[in-house]
């Protein structure tokens, strides 16, 4: 709920960045590190053990057996570490241009 809450309040802060905006280039870097800490969420879901009974539940095969799925399953602790430093990166980021609360 704080993340469908969170981005139209951070858009309707900034919208999107423009050149001669000031603070285009920080806008920029912390919508970077918001889309890398998404699809780096993503990665961690999908490389869950439970995301694999699932889809091998409701597809009828393992998708283990897939190459390309057998390596991003294998990179799990990997795929954690990039959701955590772009997240708290991003988190630091907006913090040190914005505080708490945005004026």
């Amino acid at each position: 709920m704080t993340l469908l809450l969170h981005v139209p309040s951070a858009f309707f802060h900034t919208g999107i960045p423009v050149a001669g905006d000031p603070d285009a280039g920080i806008h920029w870097v912390i919508l970077a590190l918001a889309l890398i800490s998404v699809l780096s969420f993503i990665l961690v879901l999908f490389s869950c053990r439970f995301i694999i009974t699932f889809w091998e539940y409701f597809a009828g095969k393992n998708p283990i057996k897939n190459r390309f799925v057998k390596w991003i399953y294998s990179q799990h602790s990997i795929w954690w570490w990039f959701f955590a430093v772009s997240f708290l990166s991003h988190v630091a980021v907006a913090y040190a241009h914005a505080g708490i609360w945005p004026s």
